[in-house]
């Protein structure tokens, strides 16, 4: 067996363990950020659609963390005090309300990020641990 065999079967081998390492690594995250989610959960879905995972394309990875309900942009991000019209309707009623209104002010919502807060905490030990298995 060549020298060149042994080189690319060794790289293959590593390259593996790579996605399992950062599988195992897309999995801490997803407890962590569901873990530090400081929303008030109603259906739980947003903390549940909170997903880590690895993506390879032409021998590289992607690590990544995600969100995967449709409204992750404004706990993320939080919203800005904002007015609310009726779009098909000429008024807005809901239960409890004294009478249709034409419009109402929305205060806005806070931001629970927690997508950046989580890398941000564990970009430290991310490193080390590709560094770790690459020297090892």
């Amino acid at each position: 067996m060549a020298l060149g065999d042994q080189t690319r079967r060794h790289i293959m081998t590593k390259k593996a363990g790579m996605r399992a390492l950062l599988l195992d690594i897309a999995t801490d995250l997803q407890h962590y950020a569901q873990g530090i989610a400081s929303w008030v959960d109603r259906t739980g879905e947003a903390r549940k659609g909170i997903r880590g995972g690895v993506k390879t394309s032409r021998g590289g990875f992607t690590l990544y963390l995600e969100h995967t309900v449709w409204y992750a942009r404004f706990l993320e991000t939080g919203t800005q005090p904002h007015e609310i019209e009726p779009e098909l309707k000429k008024a807005l009623h809901w239960p409890g309300a004294d009478r249709p209104v034409g419009k109402v002010m929305h205060p806005g919502i806070k931001s629970y990020a927690v997508l950046v807060p989580t890398a941000d905490a564990n970009i430290d030990d991310i490193t080390k641990a590709i560094l770790d298995y690459w020297r090892g």
